[in-house]
């Protein structure tokens, strides 16, 4: 999965911080998707669609395949209301780790609710649940494992089994 709490810890902006043993104790998985979907998003490329999510109110995070081979003015984010951005900056990205830090251009959500994940409450079987759009399906959700937490480098690489499709 993606590596992002070196980012999201170094902003100003109050993010909501969760943690995987409130959520289990706390939210029915209903309660889960109704809250945190607006925070998804399905991305269109001149090579293809993928999904990706806001971790702040102008940061998002998605995988470095869906934007490989795109410049940044070619790549639109559509929000399941229906909006559609524009990516302004990629922060930070990698091959290896598949992963793409990127600025939204002109928007700041006061709605929408990222999250940041305290990797330190974060324990192997716990239930995760992954949120995208596969294949075109917009904001489905599906549940599955944490199997494991990695240190690679200085990012926190979380590993579910939670099923993911292409798109």
């Amino acid at each position: 999965m993606f590596g992002y709490d070196s980012i999201a810890q170094n902003k100003t902006i109050k993010i909501q911080k969760i943690t995987g043993q409130e959520v289990q104790k706390k939210m029915l998985s209903t309660d889960i998707y109704k809250k945190y979907s607006p925070a998804v998003f399905k991305i269109l490329t001149d090579n293809g669609q993928g999904s990706g999510f806001f971790i702040t109110p102008t940061l998002a995070v998605s995988n470095w395949h869906v934007f490989e081979g795109s410049s940044v003015e070619d790549i639109l984010i559509k929000l399941a209301d229906g909006t559609v951005l524009y990516v302004d900056e990629v922060i930070e990205g990698s091959y290896d780790s598949d992963h793409v830090v990127f600025r939204v251009k002109n928007y700041r959500s006061k709605t929408l609710i990222p999250i940041e994940l305290d990797i330190n409450t974060i324990q192997v079987g716990q239930t995760c649940y992954a949120i995208g759009s596969p294949l075109g399906y917009e904001n489905t959700f599906s549940q599955g494992l944490i199997s494991q937490t990695k240190l690679l480098k200085t990012k926190h690489i979380i590993q579910t089994n939670a099923p993911f499709d292409h798109g």
